[in-house]
């Protein structure tokens, strides 16, 4: 009985250790890159992002796992961040943080799609990947969550949660962001030019490029340093995060991504 009393000490104390760990990750994430707090704006995720959610559908972005995050994000607020510092998911109050630049000084609500820029519509997919993956893909035994775990154990020494973690926001948001960078060229040409377009070995390479880019998660430490992995993200990952994150919706062959039926 002694022991098994010590036993259950020892995991009351290594689960307490844990959540203090998570509570002074997250506000020290929240306090080093929020440079005013003052002025925020604060919505329901749904206010914030349905419209944008709409947009996205129309360009055939995948949404399925952004919307299926909406109704576990508290809030989201926007305030002043620190420079090059685009988005915070935090895990345990469930709120989001992202640059007041996603506010239209003229509508007061986030901006059309048009007028954000690709870095912000990229830090909305890595962000809301975090929310997804806490509130829902960890709680299921999904494809996804499996190769995830499974790789996290397998690659890194320590911190191989929190690297991965990193590693498909960063995946993510690159696929995403080179998709609808590539959209808008052609959606603002007519029927005659997207066919140049798509003919255009050069535009071609650069899109596929993408798929290729290096990876690297990384973590953050108490004081709030980012510690970089060695680690390029390898192909199988990538392959989990296309398929069973984005859905296949996001084509690596240029032709199919871009095909006419799009527009």
């Amino acid at each position: 009985m002694k022991i098994k009393f010590l036993k259950l000490n020892l995991i009351i104390s290594l689960i307490s250790t844990n959540v203090f760990a998570t509570i002074v990750e997250n506000n020290i994430e929240e306090s080093r890159y929020i440079q005013n707090n003052v002025s925020s704006r604060v919505m329901s995720s749904t206010q914030a992002f349905s419209k944008l959610i709409e947009e996205l559908d129309k360009q055939s972005v995948p949404t399925r796992y952004l919307k299926q995050s909406l109704p576990y994000i508290k809030s989201i607020k926007f305030v002043t961040l620190q420079p090059n510092v685009y988005g915070i998911y935090n895990t345990l109050t469930k709120v989001m943080t992202l640059g007041e630049d996603f506010i239209s000084a003229s509508t007061g609500q986030v901006k059309t799609l048009s007028n954000l820029t690709f870095d912000q519509v990229a830090s909305v997919y890595h962000e809301f990947w975090h929310a997804y993956r806490d509130n829902i893909a960890s709680k299921s035994r999904s494809p996804l969550i499996l190769t995830f775990a499974s790789q996290a154990r397998s690659l890194y020494r320590s911190k191989g949660s929190n690297i991965h973690d990193e590693a498909y926001g960063l995946y993510a948001e690159e696929i995403v962001k080179n998709y609808v960078h590539f959209y808008s060229l052609f959606e603002k040409r007519n029927m005659d030019s997207r066919k140049k377009l798509r003919d255009n070995i050069k535009l071609s390479n650069i899109y596929k490029s993408g798929f290729n880019s290096e990876i690297f998660g990384y973590y953050r430490t108490w004081r709030g340093q980012f510690k970089n992995s060695t680690v390029n993200l390898p192909s199988r990952d990538r392959l989990n995060i296309e398929k069973n994150l984005l859905d296949s919706k996001v084509s690596r062959n240029y032709l199919e991504a871009f095909a006419e039926n799009k527009f």
